[in-house]
Parts: C-alpha cells; structure tokens; sequence
C-alpha cells in the first residue's frame, strides 16, 4: 500500500459524478448494449433451477408439420374455425389467436363461420398497432415545407379520394422531390387521406348513423352511380372495415381518445364484433433487435391495448380491461401485481432444462421435469384440424348411414315417419332404428349371395341391407377413435389457456430474438407474459437510488484501488470485487429474480480503474524523472534505480533517521588558484572534486552538495543503513587515495598537487527536502550531526590530521565488527569543537600503510590521552616527551599542554561559560 495520489483521488472521483450524472441524466442502464447483454446472458446461462411454464398455459402450433399436411397458408379460416371448435368442444376455457384477421377472404361465409364459432367460445383476438400515429409521416414530408404541403394534400384528397394524383399534387401545390416521391406512393397517400376522412366523420355528432355508403359518396363525389368498380374502391371497402372493426373493440380496450394510423391493423368487422377481448402483437424490441419487454398498455384507435398475453390472462381470469390497472410502478389484474421498471414490463423468462439444446431452448419451456420430452405443453394445430375432418367424416357416414337405413325400409314397406333426419352419434340412430336392424339381421340371416338373385329388387336390398351393416361397423369405429382422440385433446386443454399460433420456421415475421433463442415464435413470447401474469414471476429491481449508489461504488473502489495500491496488488482486488460482485449478483438472479446492474457497475469500475492506473503511470513516470534527474549525479545507479522503484523512500515531508554525514575540502586551494588563473582552476576543480564524488558514490553515499571547494555527502539518505559507518571511512581512505592518484597526475603536469581534509559524524537528524518545493528545493539533512562533520573537518587544519570522525561513528564500526581489522583509527579523546557546547569522542583515520599506525606509538599516544582526561598533568607530559623522542611532535600534544595550563590558571570564579572542561581539547577555530 502506498501513499494515496490526490490527482488520482480527483480525476476518479470526477470520473464517478460523471457516469453518475450520465446515467441519471440520459436514462437507465439497460438502454446501453452492454447491460442488455449481462441481462440475457443471465436468462440464458445463470445456474437457475428449471421453472417451466404453467401446465395451464397449452401451446396450438401452426408449425412445419401442419404446413405439409394441412397445406400453404393462409388457409381457408374455416379450418381455423374446426379448430377452434374442437378446442372449444374439449374445454379449453380461453383460446388466444395470435393471427392479424385484417384481410377478410373471398370467401366470406368462412369469415362468418370463423366469428360464429368465436361467438361461442371465449376468445382473445390479436390487433397490430403501429409504430407511430402522427400526422405527418417522416423523411421528405418532414423537412422544409413538407408538413404543410401533406396537409393540404390529404385534405385535398380526403375530399375526392378518386381525383388524379397529378392534379391534386398541383391543387396542394407540392414541389420537388416531394413530389416526385408522391407518384411512387400514390395508393399509400390516398390511404392516408382516406384514415384522414374517416377522423372527420368521428367528430361529426352523428358518426354512429354513419354507413358505408354514405362515407363511399362523402370521398367520391360526383361519382357516376353505374360505377361500380374503380381503383381505390377496395382500400376504400379496407378502411371502412377497419375504421367498423375498432369501433367495435373499443368496449375491449381501455378508453383513450387516440385516433391510430394506417399502420393499425384489427381483424376485420365480423370477425372483430365475436371478439371476447383484444391485445397487441407488436414485437417492439429494444434497439439491438431483441424482446426483452412489453408496453404494458399501448395507443390503438380509440383506446389503449393491453400486451396480447396479458390480455389473455385477463380474459381467463374473467377481468374486462377496466379491472386491470396500470400505475407507475406496476400493473394489477385483480390481485396479481406486476412490477414495471421504467415504464415498461420486463419478461422474467422461464427456464428450461439443463439439457435443451440452446438453439430451439423455446421448445423445452413447457417441460415440468426432466423426464418430459421436448414439446412438452405443445400441441401441433394438424393434430386438430385432423381430429375436425375425421369428426367431419364421421358425420358423413353417419348421414349416409341414415339414408341406407330410409332406402332399406322403404324396400320392407316400414314406417319412414320414425326415422330420424339427422344424427350426432351412432348411439342416438340406433334407438330409432331397430325395425331396420330387424329388417337387415332377417334380410342377411342366410348370408345370400346378391349375384345369384334372380329378382332385382331383392338383390338390391340385399346390397344395401350388407352395405348398412358395413357401415354401422365403420361408424363404430370411428366413434370409438374420436372419443380417443377427443379424451387426449380433453386432456390436455380442459380448462387451459389456449395460445394458437406460428411456430414454422418459414414465418420469419413471426420469430424475435430473445434470451431464449435467435428465432423464439410470437407466440412463446406472449405465453410467457401470460405465465408470468398468472404466477406472477416477475422480474425484480432495486429503486433507481440503489442503483446509482451500486455504480457510485464501484467508481469509488475503482478508484481508491488505484490510487492506493500496488499494479500487482491493484489488478488482484480489481478481480476480487468484480467477480465478488458478479457472484453475488448470479445468485440473488438465481435465487430472487433480481435483476441487479451488471455491466454498468463493472464497467464504471473497469474504466475509473484504468484511468487511474494510467494517471498513476503518468505520475509514476514523472516522479520517475524528476527521481532520475535529481539523484543520478549524487548516488550510485543501482540506488536510483531503488529509489525509482520506491519513491516513498524519499522523505519529503521530513523523517528522521541517523546518518553518517562526510564533509571533504581541498586542501591547496588558494595556492591552486594564483598558480593556473581561473579557468584552468575550476578545470582542476571540477576534476578533482568529480574525482572524490565518484568515490562517495562508490560506497553508497548520497552527494547532497557543492560547498566551493569541498563536498557534503551522507548514508541513509532514503532508508536505514546499517553499514553506512564503514561505507562513509572507506569512501574518506577511497578520497584520500584518488586525490594522491591526482596529485601524482598533476605532477607530472607540472600542476600543483591538492589535499583533502575529511569530518564524519554519525547522529540523529531530520532526512528530507528543504528549500521552496517543488519549484527549488534540496533534498538534505539538517541537525547537529551536520555541523559536528562540517566542524571536524575544519579540526583537521588545528590537529594536523585529514580525516578526523567521532565517537558515534567509531561505536558503529564496533557494533559492524570492522574497526579491529579494517581501519586503523587514533583516539584523540574528547574535543570540544568550534560551535558544539557538548564535547564529543574524537578519532583519527589513518589509511592502512600509515607507519604512525605502529602499535607503540598507539599506546603512547593512548596514555597520554588518558592521563589528559584523568586530570593528571605530569603523566601527560611525560607520555608525550616519550612520544616525541619515539616518533616526533604531536599537534595534539600542543592541545593537551594549553588547556593543562589554563586549568592550573583558572581559578574557581570564572563564568561558567569560559570555564576550562578537565580532560576536554577545546578549539576555538574553526
């Protein structure tokens, strides 16, 4: 985890408002093609437990097998009538027809067949309702002038549908490409006047009184009465039919002053006025092509109707369209509530067996178990329109029956006044027929052989007694099969809701795309709503606050995940709260039916995730060269490199740490300058300070600055390091040995030669930038470690060393276990610097060839300090004497003479900061 980026925070945040603002502004989710997706692949693949459609709801399908048997369609709507009949006669209490009757046929006795057996049976008709009802169709009309032009030529046209297109296109005075389309549309614009003629005699008070005759003369005028035929007379007799045909649906639909279009399309009057209640067809899918809902009540001529399978649940509760009620929020029959989302009902799709197959799984719906087959709930419309013309033959040779049994009893000279005209059954015959049964079992008692008869009369009766009997044999026969076949249908529509139709696969309007399958028949569709409205599974959603709140979410993780965390971490709880949500929402879909945001969420949390991860590249990649350009020139690579990959590293709001602080100086630099002029001084500066940089680098330090002719550099600089005492003396021997590798170059130059004086000290001090950040600033230390290196460095002129380092330092080498072997160290004892209140534990480093690092004169030089800090004079004085005879004058021992003799001055009045420390050096120069 890493410190949060504010930029990150604010841009995934904006980011957050506006899908938020986006999707309360613009509309639902759902409307995106993404969420339509996670809606359908949750019907299609979610692990739900198998929910088939009622065992109420029984499919009729005109499908491939009634194509072949029964013939093409359309077929003559009196086999449409059998079968109702036969549904009807079996006991389904409600038959559904999702078939458009707006075209009657040549045949018009089959129309009125059609609405007689309608009449007595409960039946719900389908209507299409068109997309739009407005006046002024779209395209060329709608640009410019165009609606007032259409205006004028449907009232033109409304007045004399006959008149000639050309002459009414100049009378309404139409122009240009309007005009040159309108002969291309001549009938459609002249069925438009005529739906415009039609609103005209609705406003009249006597729109009731109306006939055809009457609208036939108010849109012909100064038609010759002869004439009898003419090219718009029948799309004047369709729109009469279909303006008659909604006038009697209204009591069907709910009441609305809406006037419709010509798109509108409701069965035709005589089959419309047997209609026992009506509902749309329209398969309105959402933009991709697919049905994913239902309007639950849409604008038709003269009222609202319902979808055509909650239509049909209504008319099998036995509700009239008033008894449904459509809010807001939801849609009631009686004490069904269905809820809508947006307006809108969504279909809450049955689930099919695991096993269907995923390309007809519309098929498996009905199925109540595994062990039912595929089908289950449907019943092929051959199936009844067979059982009709079997019932149709029977009768046939029930008649015929009767009139062998007329011919057989006029032949006996039998009483014809007890034989029966008509019959339903074999069962009901027979009892008015026993004098001829008598007649045939004396007539055939010998089993004569017609062709040896002599007498024609005789042979005759004998081949009508033996056809009789032949008869009455078929006719049991077929009564025993019809009941059979009567008994299954009995079955399996008794007191059901009936849909009849198209399931061929060569009726490509009447297929939509849907969760269940790319080509799911109208009809599935609509008994799924109907399912739905009696069991009421339906869809469920979250209020719309929910929702938002859900994507507000997500866009807040998103963002906090990539503000905070890691890539690798980032990425790993990107996938843990998707598929956490995901998970979550399968199983309350599974479950609940809850249709909770999928893509929107995970999206919103996709897309603020990558954004932020590509500001944090950004920023990562800025830091990255800011890290570069600031520290390449003052660390080793391999720390840029650390610090590249770990900013955090960098204290930039100050830490504190103990470092190990080096100050180096030159030594000769005065001397350097009069000797080569300027520019030739700064060369051999750059190189010589260049020269002990590389050297610092080498071991690790940090080069914090340029101080003229000396450097300042430190360990720790970005995290603890327990090495940094050893690193910063062997940097200094390192400094110490590029500098004589200089002078020995400078030689032979003829330059003059350079020395260097180093300080180090180890303390606790404050790590961090200082300056005016970001514009200028320096990434430094501050605290009295600092001026402790800078005043040791400074000592080294006073006590004739080069690197003098303190005692915080020397207790690391020992704690490092380096300073026994590695480094050759003096102690110089306590000293008193420049500065500094508090004396401090004072080494010298000497390089490792040094013969001043013997082990006799380090004992000598030991004794002498110890006799110093002990306070004894005289055994100070004489460990130095002994020195000096041994290896020569000590500047120290200066040092330790002068303060012996100000302490034997000092007298017990001196101000306590003038006072003489015992067993302290003290320097007062810097």
């Amino acid at each position: 985890m890493t410190r949060p980026s504010l930029l990150t925070l604010g841009i995934g945040l904006l980011l957050t408002l506006i899908v938020l603002a986006t999707e309360a502004v613009v509309g639902s989710h759902r409307d995106s093609p993404w969420e339509r997706w996670a809606i359908d692949a949750r019907f299609s693949h979610a692990p739900r437990a198998p929910r088939p459609l009622r065992p109420e709801i029984v499919h009729v399908d005109i499908d491939d097998g009634a194509l072949k048997s029964v013939g093409r369609w359309p077929w003559d709507r009196a086999v449409l009538a059998d079968v109702v009949e036969e549904l009807h006669r079996a006991g389904a209490r409600t038959i559904a027809l999702d078939l458009l009757f707006s075209e009657p046929q040549e045949n018009g006795e089959s129309d009125e067949r059609l609405a007689e057996v309608l009449r007595d049976a409960s039946a719900i008709l389908a209507v299409r309702i068109g997309d739009t009802g407005a006046e002024t169709p779209g395209g060329a009309w709608g640009r410019g002038s165009g609606p007032e032009e259409w205006d004028r030529l449907l009232d033109i046209l409304a007045q004399d549908v006959r008149m000639d297109i050309e002459r009414a296109l100049d009378k309404a005075e139409v122009s240009g490409e309007r005009r040159t389309r309108a002969h291309a549309d001549a009938l459609w614009i002249k069925e438009h006047a005529l739906h415009r003629a039609i609103g005209q005699i609705e406003n009249a008070n006597n729109a009731d009184e109306f006939t055809f005759e009457q609208f036939l003369d108010h849109v012909t005028p100064g038609r010759p009465g002869h004439l009898r035929s003419f090219p718009e007379l029948r799309l004047i007799r369709y729109r009469w039919d279909q303006h008659t045909a909604w006038r009697s649906l209204r009591p069907h639909l709910r009441a609305d002053d809406h006037r419709g279009g010509i798109d509108d399309a409701a069965p035709t009057t005589v089959i419309a006025r047997s209609a026992d209640a009506v509902g749309y067809v329209n398969e309105l899918a959402d933009a991709d092509g697919r049905k994913r809902s239902f309007i639950p009540k849409l604008a038709a001529p003269g009222g609202r109707a319902l979808p055509f399978g909650v239509a049909a649940v209504a008319k099998h509760l036995e509700l009239t369209p008033r008894d449904v009620t459509v809010t807001e929020t939801d849609l009631h029959l009686a004490d069904r509530r269905l809820p809508l989302h947006h307006g809108r009902l969504w279909i809450n799709w049955p689930t099919a067996p695991a096993d269907a197959p995923s390309q007809h799984r519309w098929m498996h719906i009905g199925r109540q178990g595994e062990d039912n087959t595929a089908g289950e709930g449907r019943l092929s419309i051959a199936a009844v329109v067979s059982l009709a013309e079997q019932r149709r033959a029977h009768a046939g040779n029930l008649q015929t029956f009767l009139e062998l049994s007329r011919a057989i009893a006029g032949y006996a000279q039998l009483s014809l006044d007890d034989l029966p005209e008509t019959a339903t059954s074999l069962e009901e015959a027979r009892g008015q027929l026993e004098e001829v049964r008598d007649e045939v079992d004396f007539t055939l008692m010998d089993d004569p052989d017609p062709d040896s008869l002599a007498d024609d009369g005789f042979r005759r009766h004998v081949e009508l007694s033996q056809l009789w009997r032949q008869t009455e044999s078929v006719l049991e026969q077929g009564e025993h099969h019809l009941a059979e076949i009567e008994s299954e249908l009995r079955n399996r529509v008794d007191d059901r809701l009936v849909f009849i139709g198209w399931t061929a696969t060569g009726a490509v309007a009447d297929f939509v795309a849907t969760p269940l399958g790319a080509t799911t028949p109208g009809v599935v569709v609509h008994a799924i709503a109907a399912d739905m409205a009696l069991s009421g599974a339906s869809v469920r959603f979250l209020p719309r606050w929910i929702e938002l709140t859900i994507i507000a979410l997500a866009g807040v993780a998103a963002t906090l995940i990539a503000a905070v965390f890691s890539p690798l971490w980032s990425v790993l709880l990107l996938l843990l709260i998707g598929f956490g949500f995901g998970g979550v929402n399968l199983a309350l879909f599974a479950r609940g039916d809850w249709l909770i945001p999928l893509a929107s969420p995970l999206g919103t949390l996709s897309l603020i995730w990558v954004v932020g991860m590509a500001v944090e590249a950004a920023l990562y990649q800025r830091e990255r060269i800011r890290i570069t350009r600031q520290f390449r020139a003052r660390v080793s690579p391999q720390l840029v490199d650390y610090l590249v990959e770990n900013p955090g590293a960098l204290s930039v709001g100050g830490q504190k740490r103990e470092v190990t602080i080096v100050f180096a100086d030159l030594a000769g630099f005065t001397r350097l300058t009069e000797t080569l002029g300027s520019e030739e001084t700064v060369r051999t500066l750059n190189h010589a300070l260049g020269a002990l940089t590389d050297e610092l680098v080498r071991h690790d330090a940090y080069v914090n600055k340029f101080l003229g002719d000396g450097v300042m550099a430190f360990w720790s600089a970005f995290t603890p390091d327990d090495q940094q005492a050893a690193k910063a003396c062997r940097a200094a021997i390192g400094c110490q040995r590029v500098l004589r590798e200089f002078n020995e170059e400078a030689a032979r130059e003829g330059r003059p030669s350079l020395g260097v004086r180093l300080g180090i000290a180890t303390g606790a001090v404050i790590v961090g930038d200082c300056g005016a950040p970001p514009a200028l600033n320096d990434y430094t230390v501050i605290g009295d470690a600092v001026n402790l290196a800078a005043r040791l460095e400074s000592a080294n002129k006073q006590l004739g060393t080069n690197v003098l380092l303190d005692g915080r330092t020397r207790e690391l080498l020992s704690a490092q276990d380096a300073a026994d072997g590695e480094f050759n160290l003096l102690r110089f004892g306590r000293v008193s610097v420049v500065g500094q209140s508090r004396a401090v534990e004072v080494y010298q480093l000497l390089p490792g060839e040094s013969e001043a690092s013997t082990a006799e004169s380090r004992a000598e030089l030991d004794r002498a300090v110890d006799a110093f800090e002990a306070g004894d004079a005289d055994a100070c004085r004489n460990a130095w004497r002994e020195h000096e005879k041994a290896f020569g004058p000590h500047p120290l021992a200066r040092f330790h003479e002068l303060t012996l003799r100000e302490l034997a001055e000092q007298d017990g009045n001196a101000d306590e900061e003038d006072a003489i420390e015992p067993g302290v050096v003290r320097l007062r120069e810097k």
